[in-house]
C-alpha cells in the first residue's frame, strides 16, 4: 500500500458512559484521544456517548464495496472490555488499511513436495538454449 495516500476519510466512536464493557475505550478518550488527533490531524474523528450499548470504532473508507444506497461500506470494530493501549493499536490499524476486505491468499504447507513441481509462470514454455531432440 502506498504510505503517502490515505484511505480512511473519517473515524466514528461509540461507547456507553455506564457500561462496564466501555471502561477501557472512556479511559482511552480522557488520556489519549487528543494526542493521537493531534499526531494525525488529516482524520476526522467523532466521538459519541451511546446509552445500554457496547462500544464500537466505525471507520469511512474513500475505497470499498459500494451500498445501494450509494455509500462506501464502512469497517465495524468492537472494542468491547479493551485496554486503551488496545484501542490505539487499533485505531492505528484502521488508519494504515485501505478499506478493502481481506483476500485470503492459498499457501501451500506440504512435508513431502509434488512430484510434478509447483507451478511457475514459464512452465511448458521453451527457452532459447533448450533444444529439440530428434530420435530416429
Amino acid at each position: 500500500m502506498n504510505s503517502t495516500k490515505h484511505y480512511l476519510k473519517s473515524l466514528e466512536i461509540y461507547f456507553s458512559t455506564h457500561w462496564g464493557s466501555s471502561r477501557g475505550l472512556n479511559k482511552f478518550i480522557a488520556n489519549n484521544l487528543k494526542k493521537w488527533k493531534k499526531a494525525n490531524p488529516q482524520y476526522e474523528v467523532k466521538v459519541f456517548a451511546l446509552k445500554h450499548k457496547h462500544p464500537f470504532i466505525r471507520a469511512n473508507y474513500l475505497q470499498g464495496r459500494l451500498l445501494p444506497s450509494g455509500v462506501r461500506e464502512p469497517t465495524v470494530r468492537s472494542v468491547r472490555n479493551y485496554t486503551p493501549e488496545q484501542i490505539e493499536d487499533i485505531l492505528d490499524f484502521l488508519k494504515n488499511r485501505d478499506g478493502k476486505k481481506a483476500k485470503k491468499v492459498n499457501t501451500i504447507y506440504s512435508e513431502t513436495p509434488s512430484i510434478q513441481g509447483f507451478w511457475h509462470p514459464w512452465l511448458g514454455l521453451q527457452r532459447e538454449t533448450d533444444q529439440k531432440i530428434k530420435i530416429a
